[in-house]
């Protein structure tokens, strides 16, 4: 007896490209990742290295309160979290990145979740967005910002992306 497949779609071109976009951003967060990771294993090997130097810094010929004044003294203890909170920000990156690719490969395929997904994730980069340009990060956040209700306005209003997210799994 022969199996029926399921009828495959053709996502829309706005669904395309917002998976495109997941995708290539999941690699950008993937690359990120394994160089925070790879700076924050350098900083671990090179730590008593750069805590000496630091000493040595510390102990030259320099006033020590003008040093205290600009934080030098805090340069050896912050050297202990510095390896260890790259590597961890790097491995966040990677999973996220992980997590993009599953959701772009399934919102490619017409997985009806994924909308809510990518609904959840727009709003919260809109939010991270809005926060960013009142601390001054102008430019990468108004684009952030437009991405993200371009995205929104797409996956909310074409008829297009409602006709192809109205099928059931």
């Amino acid at each position: 007896m022969r199996k029926l497949k399921k009828e495959s779609k053709n996502p829309p071109t706005g669904v395309k490209l917002i998976a495109l976009f997941l995708l290539i951003m999941s690699f950008v967060f993937i690359i990120l990742g394994i160089g925070l990771i790879k700076v924050g294993l350098t900083i671990n090997q090179q730590q008593e290295l750069l805590s000496t130097f630091t000493r040595l810094i510390l102990a030259g010929e320099t006033n020590p309160n003008q040093l205290d004044s600009i934080g030098y003294s805090s340069i050896p203890a912050l050297m202990d979290y510095a390896g260890p909170a790259l590597i961890g920000a790097g491995v966040a990156l990677i999973i996220f990145g992980l997590i993009r690719i599953f959701i772009g490969f399934h919102l490619w395929n017409g997985r009806t979740w994924t909308k809510v997904v990518i609904i959840s994730f727009s709003i919260v980069w809109f939010t991270f967005g809005v926060y960013g340009v009142t601390r001054g990060v102008v430019l990468p956040n108004l684009v952030t910002i437009f991405i993200n209700l371009l995205v929104l306005y797409y996956v909310l209003f074409n008829k297009h992306a409602q006709q192809y997210f109205s099928h059931l799994d």
